[in-house]
């Protein structure tokens, strides 16, 4: 018996463990790499306590009851302290990156709309390379906007509304920055390294609907990250390897 006893308290030392370091990473003070490594070693330390406790309780049952009451209670306990902790820390993070994206849609377009008012006084000196530029921060805005639904930050119903006013505008044939029309700025991008961005081909696809369920249909086709790969941090691993938000790439990108 002490010997269960013994193995019972390394086993839930494992579990506690990695509660503990759960907790830790969804406070939300380290960065996202260390958020990552927590997340990892943390379910390890469960599973692995989790595991050692079933190996021990098969032929010790009546005898490991008192022990297996305890660590489900802890279990529950844990469990929805942190899927509350977690619910709370998503939804913060969804709000921030709607309403870092609004803000970043709003300035593309006071800037368009200050260009066309320069256009429309100073026709001569106007040069295509200040509209484009503007353009290519709507396309990085989309790009990013893709990348965030991927990671579960963005509502899909939002980003199919948001990516059907794009579909619109540029299917419309009037919508121009400078006189510059979407067709020309889009045709600009592609000539940068952005066409060889994973993202481009949804884009193209979407550019090429007519309404907005042919839209959703090109978003759903999107490799959404599910839930927990997500909150482990390990998106970018099993979905888009290597690719980094594009809102400092696209104001990189200049025109020769």
């Amino acid at each position: 018996m002490p010997e269960i006893i013994h193995s019972g308290r390394v086993a839930l030392s494992l579990i506690v463990l990695g509660a503990i370091l759960i907790l830790l990473s969804v406070v939300g003070f380290l960065s996202a790499g260390w958020t990552s490594v927590l997340r990892v070693t943390a379910s390890v330390l469960v599973g692995g306590g989790g595991a050692y406790l079933v190996v021990l309780s098969r032929t010790r049952w009546h005898e490991w009851q008192s022990l297996i009451g305890t660590l489900i209670s802890v279990s529950v306990t844990v469990v929805v302290a942190i899927w509350v902790t977690n619910a709370l820390t998503t939804a913060t993070k969804r709000t921030d990156f709607f309403l870092d994206f609004t803000k970043r849609y709003h300035a593309i377009r006071t800037d368009a709309h200050d260009l066309d008012k320069k256009v429309r006084k100073e026709p001569i000196s106007f040069d295509q390379s200040d509209a484009h530029q503007i353009y290519f921060q709507l396309f990085g805005l989309m790009y990013d906007e893709i990348y965030a639904y991927q990671n579960n930050f963005l509502d899909k119903e939002v980003l199919i509304e948001w990516m059907s006013w794009q579909m619109y505008d540029y299917s419309g044939r009037e919508f121009t920055i400078g006189g510059v029309s979407y067709d020309n700025g889009w045709q600009s991008w592609l000539a940068t390294p952005a066409k060889h961005h994973q993202y481009t081909p949804i884009m193209k696809e979407i550019f090429a609907c007519e309404n907005k369920e042919c839209v959703r249909g090109a978003i759903e086709l999107i490799n959404s990250c599910e839930a927990f790969v997500a909150w482990l941090g390990l998106c970018q691993v099993f979905h888009h390897r290597g690719q980094k938000p594009f809102k400092r790439q696209a104001q990189s990108l200049k025109l020769p």
